[in-house]
């Protein structure tokens, strides 16, 4: 059998940072896949896992879904994670009294 080719980093014996992108890192790292950069030089770019890189891909739809609908844009810069409200129709409400 032959021998699995070690990544640098268990050939060092460092362990990777523990790396959080943004929703904004993330929707980039998105259109980079689509315009054909390859999924280990994003690995490089941005600290990330395989794994990790994939993951993100599939989550593309509510990504760019949730990205689209933000009325910060600048924002996006800064959050992580996409939350959901607890109860969707008065957070609607809420958005729609704010923005008249």
């Amino acid at each position: 059998m032959p021998k699995r080719a070690s990544s640098s980093t268990v050939a060092s014996g460092t362990k990777r940072k523990h790396v959080t992108l943004s929703i904004k890192d993330k929707v980039n790292l998105i259109k980079k896949l689509e315009s054909g950069t390859a999924v280990a030089k994003l690995c490089e770019e941005y600290g990330l896992g395989k794994s990790t890189i994939y993951d993100i891909k599939k989550q593309k739809r509510e990504l760019f879904e949730f990205f689209a609908d933000s009325d910060t844009p600048m924002a996006m810069g800064e959050r992580k994670i996409i939350r959901h409200a607890k109860n969707d129709d008065h957070d609607q409400v809420m958005i729609e009294w704010v923005r008249q």
